[in-house]
């Protein structure tokens, strides 16, 4: 994968996240077609570089992002 599909993958991935189409790592790994480690860089590097508080829910099986619900009411 090059860098400039890397990077229009994140974009991608970021923008389901704001659409609040969430899941679990496997399920995110599998629309992407990339490996479940790899999804896990993904969204760490969102983490740390776009400051982005996701957060797995245990209970829910699925990738959440805080604080987004506020940010769309605005």
């Amino acid at each position: 994968m090059t860098f400039v599909e890397k990077h229009q993958c994140l974009e991608r991935l970021k923008e389901w996240l704001r659409k609040g189409r969430r899941g679990s790592l496997k399920e995110l790994a599998g629309a992407f077609e990339v490996s479940t480690r790899t999804m896990k860089r993904w969204i760490a590097d969102i983490r740390k570089y776009e400051g982005w508080d996701i957060e797995y829910s245990r209970v829910a099986n699925r990738y959440v992002v805080r604080g987004m619900e506020q940010e769309e009411k605005i």
